[in-house]
């Protein structure tokens, strides 16, 4: 999965499925100037493997006299939350709840199934939808998150090599009945 692409994409997928803008729509850790009236943080919440351990494999280049590389792979389960406020006119009647029971009902369509396949990610759930509305700076802001879990998988080729076995040396009997002579089988 990458993650820029994966964050792109799912903010375009907010922001086309909830009205907002995509300027709007933004990731926890950017900078954020001025926004509209209604705006959505998003941030992966959770992490977490899905299997609890990753798998390294080697892999063969394509130059036989050098050594494998390492293939990390591995599924994993992350937690995406979008909280979205929204102020003035928008705030009073409840806006940002309207926006998130929007998002959560685009998850039933096949578009959003496809565009999640398309990021490298699957749904899973829906984890949270609360309601967080408060009032700040002597106004009401209206504000909702919404929790969802995906499942995503990582491949990886790393740098890192593993030495290759050069020769393995087989002799012995099998269940008394198949001898073999010793021998050394050289690569391929």
């Amino acid at each position: 999965m990458d993650w820029r692409t994966f964050t792109d994409g799912m903010r375009a997928w907010v922001a086309q499925q909830a009205g907002i803008g995509f300027d709007d729509v933004f990731m926890g850790q950017d900078p954020v100037g001025f926004v509209g009236p209604v705006r959505a943080e998003l941030r992966v919440t959770r992490n977490g493997s899905a299997t609890g351990t990753d798998e390294a494999r080697a892999e063969l280049q394509s130059d036989p006299d050098k050594d494998a590389r390492v293939r990390v792979t591995g599924n994993r389960v992350l937690t995406l939350s979008i909280q979205i406020r929204t102020r003035g006119e928008l705030a009073a009647d409840g806006g940002a709840y309207q926006y998130a029971e929007q998002l959560r009902t685009a998850l039933a369509l096949p578009s959003t199934h496809d565009t999640f396949k398309s990021l490298g990610v699957g749904f899973i759930d829906v984890a949270a939808l609360t309601d967080l509305g408060r009032v700040f700076d002597s106004r009401e802001e209206a504000g909702a998150l919404l929790d969802i879990r995906l499942s995503g998988a990582v491949d990886w080729l790393s740098p890192e090599t593993m030495a290759r076995i050069e020769t393995v040396r087989v002799q012995g009997t099998i269940n008394g009945t198949i001898a073999s002579a010793e021998r050394t089988i050289p690569p391929t």
